[in-house]
């Protein structure tokens, strides 16, 4: 199962990075207008009829979607785990990247429990 988000903050939608396009092949698309891939989706509804031992979660922002995906899903019980290379934030103004994203790996795993895995 893949969330995608088609226009949170009115944005345009994200391509799929070539070396990504392989992993589609096969996945249920769930598009999502907010930051959870839970809001006004079936994504729940599909996990509990999975049963999943765990969900991996990647994508972007760390701070933002990820983040807010990973607590919905930690709030579920589900168990997380984050790679940290297949998720990422972006800099600007107030918003130092490298720091933002050290600190978000570090909130998924001190405060919400996922597994951050670092390669």
């Amino acid at each position: 199962m893949r969330a995608r988000d088609d226009r949170v903050g009115g944005g345009p939608r994200a391509p799929v990075v070539p070396e990504l396009q392989s992993l589609l092949q096969g996945a249920t698309l769930i598009r999502k207008r907010r930051y959870s891939g839970f809001f006004e989706t079936d994504l729940e509804a599909r996990l509990l009829a999975a049963q999943p031992e765990q969900v991996t979660v990647v994508g972007v922002c760390t701070d933002i979607c990820v983040l807010h995906t990973v607590a919905d899903l930690r709030n579920r019980d589900y168990r997380v785990v984050v790679p940290a290379l297949a998720v990422a934030t972006f800099d600007a103004p107030g918003h130092p990247g490298d720091e933002v994203q050290r600190w978000s790996l570090a909130h998924l795993t001190g405060v919400l429990g996922a597994r951050v895995l670092e390669t």
